[in-house]
């Protein structure tokens, strides 16, 4: 009985195979791409938490501890494009760069000096002396301190466009120290030592 099912079963899956597959041809299915928009805020998380309890000699408890964690931030009210509904790189970076500059004039302003003019005058310096690959203290002063060369769009927030209004007065080979004389110190030489 067996034996006779799987005569008649082999035979019908390689006709439904090769009826399925002829010539090669797969056919593919047309679906736009989803995307997940979470809201402002969230986070995904991972933490690891030990003890451990030992006794000592004159017999105290001891307890040490080993904490590590790690937060991602999920993306939220991103920016589409229109036809291709896919994020758009440069205002991505743009976000990232922007974090990181706010939280460095905050530090910057914290010590007495002035953040948000030393940011845009290490922005426009780094556009103009710091060429790729020079160095790998360079190149990563270049990577932090440069911006997309697309254009920023106008929906996109204040901070982002004095930013890029920095670097491209770097890219135009202006004079930054005058551009922005609130800052009195250079962050490029300082970082590099000159």
């Amino acid at each position: 009985m067996l034996k006779r099912r799987l005569v008649l079963i082999i035979p019908f899956t390689v006709l439904l195979f090769h009826t399925t597959f002829q010539n090669g041809d797969m056919v593919t299915l047309s679906r736009g791409k989803r995307y997940i928009v979470f809201p402002e805020g969230s986070t995904f998380s991972v933490a690891f938490c030990t003890t451990w309890k030992t006794l000592t000699d004159d017999l105290d408890i001891y307890t040490i501890g080993l904490n590590w964690a790690i937060s991602y931030e999920l993306p939220n009210q991103t920016i589409r494009d229109t036809e291709t509904h896919r994020i758009v790189p440069p205002f991505t970076l743009r976000r990232r760069r922007r974090e990181f500059y706010l939280r460095l004039e905050a530090a910057m302003d914290a010590a007495g000096i002035e953040g948000r003019s030393c940011i845009k005058r290490a922005l426009c310096e780094t556009a103009q002396r710091l060429i790729p690959k020079a160095s790998i203290l360079e190149e990563l002063l270049r990577i932090l301190f440069s911006l997309p060369p697309e254009k920023v769009d106008m929906y996109e927030p204040v901070e982002h466009h004095e930013y890029d209004a920095a670097h491209r007065r770097g890219l135009s080979n202006r004079a930054c120290p005058d551009l922005y004389p609130e800052c009195s110190i250079s962050l490029i030489d300082m970082i590099l030592g000159a």
